[in-house]
């Protein structure tokens, strides 16, 4: 390693987001589970889920409800606290050291040096050593992962020193100043080398290989690399094994009836750090994970006392639980802030969305404060962005959409789109196309079918055709990797912090199934996120972020609907329990059982 100066730098990275946003889905798959047959229930916790969970595999997973589970299983170098957001050494002893490098290959960048635990072993006996983090950073940048969704948040990682002498102390080389260097870096889970890479097929790509050559390697093609991201990609890795540091151990997928169950592993290294160290709690001796069937048998379930916790009730109901009290006898409900919004994404590629005009006309033709008033009974505020309503750079002068079929129907025509047959029809590449659109969404999502309607009703009364299709989960996922869909509805979810755009709206996301799935983005755009990214400033930062969200605004990848409280109904047989402004808005190991 050349020789760099540095500077300590003040710890304004403390604060920060864990890696990505996880797209959620407030709709449930079909279950014929019993809970009531469950023994030693006073021992564990029954968590009701909104969805099928995609992958249990640490970095390729990308929807919140692998996220939750994946929060037991494994574990990263830092956790977020649940309280005042800062960021608690778990795998390491202490935060990291950060230093900007002011000389060198890498002035203008910085560095992060730290240690992991002593005590931190995998569950074979072996030390957690830098080794391992190395290998999951390699594997984060391998081309050929299906990894494109969390990738953005460590192209600036560049080299990783290990200490000869101490394999668990070791130093993060950063091209680039980023504002989430030390969350991005160390809130990623942790995979053990000798299980996923017993062979060392990694072993000659480095982290500076991986960053210098990525693209060649696409390009002409590397078969030790497509090999060993096959090999990582398998289903048994995804759905059958999952082998992390945490607490809890996988005993259980029934994936007929979308069960999971977790037990507390025996002899676990943080046994007895658990009471000192925030991030190693193991109180409840199982975790067992449950995708309900229907808002029905969700509520039947709760008054009959076989659900723990459950988010994500539908608003009406949730306002009826806390107006008659009907749950208060065994249960508390609980509405900590949320970090997260729902929307409407437009296929920006697609011939008949491309136009600007067309999707602003379809915002204006979205009765937005009518389903607010009616969906969400005052547990939700309208959003125009998809930065939190609190964050000091929230862009409070974006002018709403309001609703107004005139101004809709004035923009369709100065998009050229007239009156045909039954449609409007336009010339597109030679051809004459109708306007008529699919809007897709999970089954027996009332809210969303509900929003489909009224959308629909609008639009027809423009000479618009939409076209309601549901599709599980799942295969919405696959449909939205394949970027096959016009207009869908979503949300994203994210922890507290700084935004990094990148994810969700740099050019680059767009490819290989990332999470940019609208199509967003022009060269201006990306390097404004690039800017961002890199703006340790924070008053030149806020100007670019109010920036940044004005051009969204004109542009409308995205019809920006609400935010809202999360809505947590959490079972009185616990002490410490309550619920988290984090996500998933729950933390159960910390749960105490009142045996």
């Amino acid at each position: 390693m050349n020789s760099v100066k540095e500077t300590p730098m003040k710890p304004i990275l403390r604060y920060g987001v864990n890696i990505g946003l996880a797209a959620f889905v407030s709709i449930t798959l079909l279950s014929g589970c019993s809970l009531g047959e469950n023994e030693g229930r006073e021992e564990s916790v029954w968590v009701r889920l909104s969805a099928k969970p995609e992958s249990l595999n640490a970095i390729l997973s990308s929807d919140a409800n692998s996220s939750t589970i994946q929060n037991y299983l494994y574990q990263s170098l830092q956790v977020l606290d649940e309280k005042d957001f800062s960021l608690n050494p778990v795998l390491l002893e202490n935060n990291p050291i950060t230093n900007i490098v002011e000389e060198g290959p890498y002035a203008g960048g910085m560095t992060l040096e730290m240690t992991i635990r002593e005590e931190a072993t995998w569950d074979n006996g072996s030390p957690i050593t830098a080794y391992d983090v190395d290998y999951t950073y390699r594997m984060i940048k391998n081309p050929f992962s299906e990894t494109n969704h969390i990738r953005p948040y460590f192209e600036d990682l560049d080299s990783i020193w290990i200490d000869p002498y101490n394999p668990k102390h070791f130093k993060l080389y950063c091209k680039k100043r980023y504002i989430l260097a030390e969350s991005s870096l160390t809130t990623q889970g942790i995979l053990p080398r000798y299980i996923y890479d017993p062979n060392d097929l990694l072993g000659p790509f480095s982290v500076t290989d991986l960053n210098a050559n990525s693209e060649a390697y696409v390009e002409e093609g590397n078969e030790a690399l497509e090999d060993h991201a096959d090999y990582f990609a398998q289903d048994m890795f995804k759905r059958q094994l999952a082998f992390g540091s945490g607490p809890y151990k996988l005993v259980k997928w029934d994936q007929k009836n979308s069960l999971l169950k977790l037990e507390r592993k025996d002899n676990w290294w943080g046994d007895n750090l658990s009471e000192e160290i925030t991030g190693l709690e193991n109180n409840v001796k199982q975790i067992i994970f449950l995708v309900e069937s229907s808002d029905v048998s969700v509520k039947e379930r709760l008054f009959e006392q076989q659900y723990d916790v459950v988010s994500g009730i539908k608003a009406k109901d949730f306002r009826k639980f806390l107006d008659e009290g009907t749950l208060d006898e065994h249960y508390k409900l609980d509405t900590p802030s949320g970090n997260s919004y729902s929307y409407l994404g437009l296929n920006m590629r697609d011939p008949l969305l491309s136009d600007r005009r067309v999707r602003q006309a379809l915002t204006f033709a979205l009765d937005k404060n009518t389903l607010l008033n009616t969906l969400t009974y005052d547990l939700a505020k309208p959003v125009q962005s998809p930065v939190h309503l609190n964050m000091p750079y929230y862009n409070h002068d974006l002018p709403p959409y309001t609703y107004n079929l005139d101004t809709a129907k004035k923009l369709l025509a100065e998009a050229g789109w007239k009156m045909g047959s039954k449609h409007l029809e336009k010339v597109i590449d030679g051809q004459v196309q109708e306007l008529e659109l699919s809007f897709k969404y999970t089954p027996n999502n009332t809210n969303a079918e509900e929003i489909g309607k009224s959308l629909k009703r609008s639009l027809n009364s423009l000479g618009i055709g939409l076209i309601m299709e549901t599709r599980e989960w799942t295969v919405l996922l696959e449909e939205v990797d394949k970027r096959d869909f016009q207009i869908l509805i979503m949300g994203w979810i994210k922890d507290p912090g700084l935004d990094d755009f990148k994810q969700l709206w740099h050019s680059e996301s767009y490819n290989n199934a990332g999470s940019n799935f609208v199509g967003f983005g022009d060269t201006k755009s990306d390097a404004l996120i690039d800017s961002i990214r890199g703006e340790l400033d924070e008053t030149k930062r806020n100007a670019m972020y109010k920036e940044f969200q004005a051009i969204l605004h004109r542009e409308c990848p995205y019809i920006f609907l609400w935010s809202g409280n999360k809505r947590m109904v959490i079972s009185k047989r616990f002490n410490n329990a309550f619920g988290l402004a984090t996500r998933p808005g729950y933390n159960v190991a910390q749960w105490e059982p009142n045996l």
